[in-house]
């Protein structure tokens, strides 16, 4: 029986689209990551062979025969963008939105590893520890993601509470929020039995 890699057809059409909006966005000054390297001349250049690599590799990692070096390709464009956000941790190495940026691009990377360590030969050594060195950086990355998430909601929480977005809320949502401070001001009249 054949075995389905559906994960690397994903990373690959993941890979499609992301060279489709760098081909239709191609500014870079709208990339945070693109900051650190300063005012690089011939920006837009550098965003079409991005899309190129993107694109290529997406298509190449569809197909078994061209698959690795597909994985080859999109994991080295993806490393390059993770290193990009080291120049803003080092900046600010206490907000963690940039150490997030950075798992987020590296998850990328270990997908990468993972179908081109997979899809090696079978009587390697290598490709087996290879596909473990992936599973347990994207692992890491899933922490990181939800550290991410912790973090976001405690500063909205504690933005809610100290009144910031109290005051922001919609309409829609303000008499939810009310509801739960002071339940009797909406059922004073309603019976109980």
């Amino acid at each position: 029986m054949a075995r389905v890699y559906l994960g690397r057809h994903v990373l690959g059409l993941a890979a499609i689209l992301f060279g489709v909006v760098t081909l239709v966005w191609h500014d870079f000054n709208n990339w945070q990551q693109i900051q650190a390297l300063g005012n690089v001349p011939h920006r837009e250049i550098l965003a079409y062979i991005a899309a190129a690599i993107e694109l290529l590799g997406g298509l190449a990692i569809q197909w078994t025969r061209t698959a690795r070096a597909g994985a080859v390709a999109l994991g080295s464009i993806f490393f390059v963008f993770a290193l990009l956000w080291v120049p803003h941790i080092v900046a600010e190495p206490r907000v963690y939105d940039r150490w997030g940026n950075l798992f987020e691009q590296f998850s990328q990377v270990a997908g990468a590893l993972i179908v081109y360590a997979t899809l090696g030969r079978s009587d390697s050594e290598q490709a087996p520890r290879a596909a473990q060195i992936g599973y347990i950086l994207f692992g890491i990355c899933v922490v990181s993601f939800t550290l991410e998430r912790l973090f976001n909601f405690l500063q909205r929480h504690t933005l809610f509470q100290s009144g910031f977005l109290r005051d922001k809320c919609s309409g829609r949502l303000r008499p939810q929020l009310r509801l739960r401070s002071r339940p009797s001001r909406y059922f004073s009249d309603v019976p109980l039995s």
